[in-house]
């Protein structure tokens, strides 16, 4: 036989059409079978229930990216939210989509945030399924974190799920980008200790870049997301020149060839500047047109330091962690039922315990190299730094220091949420370490150390590992990291701790009853948590849930009062912008409703829409629409108007228990409520 045909006949035999059509096959077969629905089809039945129990509720803020939505699909194309130049409009973008599927509705906005809350429940499934992979979690074992996860996400706190359900300018798609920015922080950081060519980095750069600049944009409150990116990358370097400088044997190039090692992927970072100027492209297009406005008022809001903001820092610390932090982590609302308390309450505990606990294992994991601790650190690293990030930019931050006025009208709660995004990794983490430790300590059993044949052999020790790497050996350039208890580099990983079960002669695990038990009662106690969760959304007050905090009395059902209006042919009225908005956006702006506040103070109440102020102004006996108390038939509008000999026409309608809205229309003349004797009567209060 010749040398060409023996290469031939040596040679793998590619795989036969049908092999690769059954290969397919169970790989979508598996896709279909993905944990992964469970998770989207809980989320979507939660959130469907709460906007179904709420009756489609939105605030004045809210029905201002409606109103927004509207005139977008009018052609009317704004970069930022009205009158805030940092607040990027794409959430009114994606709205006026569905609007112009289904039409103009709070129905329609409250399926805008659920359908991109869908997208944060599957991004941080895929976030959990990244960092179990870099903890060689065995199959089982990476269903169960990344299952435990994916229902958490799905079934947040009810203040979390409230704020994740709001259309207050771009907090759900913040929320995305933030996952999607340490998601890509985490693949890069792994990919380049696999080796990855300089061109997947370059685009893996390039992705991080642009969701930079596009974060930026919507809402600059994604900073934490990108100090916690930052830092993580930063800190696999300094991890890696350490391990590296250790390495290599003393000469002289020693520290010059460390640096040149640790620094090579960080060569494609050039390739975030363009793709972050790309994601900014509006805010830059804009900011060229407006004198850079939106660049000054960023800067505004970073205030200066001082040794007053010092000791404001300290006070919002202090409200951060008695008042704002207790809400996001257990859910409770500054209005509810005692039972409602009674179960935030036990909620808050079990979710501190597991914050704690994870953090002091990921603590004691950078001291103690356990192999079991290292795992969770790979787990849970990540997670930690952004909680920790995101809790030191809300405390630091001038714009938090409103929470000091008071805890009950919760004006700054929205701010602090990024927290919530952690919490999934806290809870997986916690339930797969109770998990992994069921299967290593089960009673009559021996423990056998990973990597060691036989349970009473030593441990075989591990090189040290860049944090999140969680790669083979020789596959990069620098990976340093073997999979735990497999012999085989490329085989596949299995838990850390092996155990050597006692049997009965006849072969029966005595173990396994205790084993099932265990997992049963930690099954158990998932369940509990997320029944508990989802049931404090149906003690919720539903009149209440979606309230403004700077207007907890707007009436849920706006109906009555645009019906009113429409058949008295009010085209035009003076109210509150938390009042007003509503009306506006229900009636596409058929019926134009403008706080006086954004004539006399401008500053107070920003001029949203100066084209419709302009429209009120000059308009010819517009309306005048108050809240008033219920018993009060003679409330403080309706003596200045007798005080100025006006005849009017009254309408009341039922707002909150105790509230009244009621709407004058003057008869005799045009009344000009911007004037200070009658701007006292426009507030969102009674009067």
């Amino acid at each position: 036989m010749s040398i060409d045909e023996q290469h031939r006949a040596t040679e793998p035999k590619a795989p036969s059409s049908t092999i690769v059509s059954e290969m397919q096959h169970k790989r979508r077969y598996r896709r279909l079978l993905s944990p992964v629905w469970l998770c989207l089809i809980a989320a979507l039945l939660l959130r469907l229930f709460l906007i179904i129990h709420t009756h489609g509720m939105i605030d004045g803020d809210e029905a201002l990216v409606g109103i927004q939505a509207e005139r977008i699909l009018q052609g009317h194309f704004s970069v930022y939210f009205y009158g805030i130049p940092y607040f990027g409009s794409l959430e009114a973008y994606l709205a006026s989509t569905l609007f112009a599927i289904f039409g103009p509705s709070p129905w329609a906005l409250r399926a805008e945030a659920t359908l991109v809350s869908l997208v944060l429940v599957w991004l941080t499934w895929r976030l959990a399924s990244s960092l179990a992979d870099a903890a060689h979690l065995s199959p089982s074992v990476k269903t169960c974190f990344t299952l435990v996860a994916g229902l958490t996400a799905a079934i947040p706190p009810l203040y979390d799920g409230l704020v994740e359900l709001r259309t207050w300018g771009g907090y759900i798609e913040t929320y995305v980008l933030m996952i999607l920015l340490l998601l890509s922080a985490l693949r890069l950081t792994q990919r380049w200790h696999e080796g990855a060519s300089q061109l997947e980095l370059g685009w893996r750069w390039a992705g991080i870049g642009l969701i930079v600049g596009l974060g930026m944009w919507v809402y600059p409150l994604i900073v934490s997301a990108i100090l916690a990116s930052a830092l993580w990358i930063v800190l696999d370097r300094i991890i890696t020149f350490v391990r590296v400088r250790r390495e290599l044997t003393a000469n002289a190039t020693r520290t010059s060839t460390t640096f040149r090692r640790a620094l090579q992927p960080l060569q494609p970072i050039w390739t975030a500047i363009p793709a972050s100027l790309l994601g900014a492209t509006p805010a830059i297009a804009w900011g060229i047109q407006h004198a850079w406005a939106n660049v000054q008022y960023l800067r505004q809001l970073g205030g200066t330091w001082s040794i007053q903001r010092i000791h404001t820092i300290q006070r919002v610390t202090n409200t951060y962690l008695s008042c704002v932090a207790p809400r996001i982590i257990g859910g409770s609302l500054p209005v509810e039922s005692k039972l409602s308390a009674a179960f935030h309450s036990s909620l808050l505990i079990f979710t501190t315990f597991c914050i704690f606990a994870t953090a002091a294992l990921v603590l004691v994991s950078l001291i103690w190299h356990h192999p079991a601790l290292q795992r969770i650190q790979r787990l849970a690293a990540l997670p930690t730094l952004f909680a920790a990030c995101a809790a030191i930019i809300y405390c630091t931050s001038s714009a938090s220091a409103f929470s000091l006025i008071s805890c009950s009208l919760d004006l700054t709660g929205r701010y602090a949420t990024p927290l919530m995004l952690a919490f999934p990794f806290f809870f997986a983490t916690i339930f797969t370490a109770a998990f992994l430790a069921i299967k290593a300590f089960p009673g009559n059993t021996s423990v056998a150390r990973h990597n060691s044949p036989h349970p009473n052999l030593p441990a075989t020790n591990h090189p040290e590992t860049p944090v999140g790497a969680g790669v083979d050996v020789g596959r990069g350039r620098d990976a340093c990291v073997a999979r735990h208890s497999s012999p085989d580099p490329n085989g596949p990983a299995t838990d850390d701790i092996a155990v050597v079960t006692t049997m009965h002669p006849g072969g029966r695990d005595k173990s396994r009853p205790y084993i099932t038990a265990a997992r049963l009662v930690i099954f158990a106690l998932l369940l509990a948590y997320l029944g508990a969760q989802a049931w404090t959304y149906n003690l919720s007050y539903p009149n209440y849930d979606f309230q403004s905090p700077y207007c907890p009395i707007i009436p849920a059902n706006y109906d009555p009062i645009i019906t009113y209006m429409e058949q008295q042919h009010i085209r035009y009225a003076w109210a509150t912008n938390l009042l007003g908005h509503q009306i506006t956006f229900e009636t596409n702006s058929q019926v134009i409703v403008v706080d006086p506040l954004e004539v006399t103070h401008p500053p107070l109440a920003i001029n949203r829409i100066p084209a419709y102020t302009d429209a009120v102004y000059h308009a010819n006996r517009p309306g005048l629409v108050v809240f008033v108390q219920h018993t009060d038939p003679h409330p403080l509008l309706l003596r200045l108007l007798d005080a100025d000999q006006v005849t009017y026409q009254v309408a009341r309608f039922p707002s909150e228990p105790g509230i009244d809205v009621m709407v004058v229309t003057p008869l005799s003349r045009t009344i000009q409520p911007y004037s200070p004797r009658y701007i006292n009567a426009f507030n969102c209060f009674t009067t």
